[in-house]
């Protein structure tokens, strides 16, 4: 039978974890036999704190992973904090014996985007250490990573990762801030955990990116700069429609008078 194992971080999304379980779980066979087997692990095998307050008691440690067929990983809370050294090694190790590693998004529609533009599956790793073999991924998609990035050698270790385990022509899509944003700041001390208020959201000249993606071997294809907004919980300033409206294409590497997000579409050299 195909196992299943979902590897569940410290503050672990609820709704990714239940998602897959949910799914997994239920899946059987016109006879009713079950199709695949599911469990769930730590790095320790201790009970975990969800993000929607409950607690998370795993069946295993890590030891799960060395049976998996197919890794899971739900999102979890603190985005800033990479997994432990153990827990990468872990994932590398499935994904080199031949197991799928597969990341999740709580965001629908971003789940929906990678399914149809990607056939391939997507890992959950540190941005400087990706669990993934050479060439492995058709696709990588970054979405406010840069931004977490502490220094210009993290984001050339980021880029090196990205390039290796992108096959010729594979396409990695990024966004990052092109430069401190005081509606970002404002947004962090409104709805961001205290804990987490303190570190700076990294921003991008446009040129110096632009340089680091082209050194790291990927081709620019498109540049575009779009408006972002506030939000704190169910409150959006302004509407998305609005800064949905202030999107424009831009030649790769131009600066904006603005701070403003920049989505970038670059793909790895044959």
């Amino acid at each position: 039978m195909h196992r299943v194992v979902a590897l569940c971080l410290e503050g672990v999304v609820a709704f990714d974890l239940a998602a897959p379980a949910q799914a997994f779980s239920v899946a059987s066979t016109s006879g009713g036999k079950p199709q695949y087997e599911f469990s769930t692990c730590s790095l320790d095998g201790g009970e975990l704190a969800s993000t929607t307050g409950f607690g998370v008691v795993p069946e295993g440690d890590l030891g799960l992973l060395e049976r998996a067929d197919t890794v899971v990983v739900p999102a979890y809370f603190d985005v800033f904090s990479p997994p432990s050294t153990e827990t990468i090694a872990a994932l590398r190790a499935a994904a080199e014996r031949g197991a799928r590693v597969v990341g999740l998004d709580l965001d629908p529609a971003m789940a929906l985007y990678a399914h149809r533009r990607w056939a391939r599956p997507f890992a959950v790793s540190a941005a400087g250490s990706l669990a993934l073999r050479d060439g492995a991924c058709a696709g990588v998609i970054a979405i406010s990573l840069l931004g977490c990035l502490p220094g210009s050698q993290d984001l050339n270790g980021f880029l090196a990762e990205a390039a290796r385990v992108l096959a010729p022509g594979g396409t990695l899509c990024l966004s990052a801030m092109n430069r401190r944003s005081l509606l970002l700041a404002i947004g962090k001390a409104w709805s961001w955990p205290a804990r987490l208020r303190s570190g700076r959201y990294t921003a991008y000249d446009p040129a110096a990116l632009a340089g680091a993606l082209r050194h790291a071997g990927f081709v620019l294809e498109e540049q575009i700069f779009y408006g972002h907004f506030l939000a704190a919980g169910r409150l959006v300033l302004p509407r998305p429609e609005t800064a949905l409206k202030r999107e424009r294409a831009a030649v790769p590497g131009r600066p904006d008078a603005w701070a403003r997000q920049m989505l970038l579409l670059a793909r790895r050299a044959a």
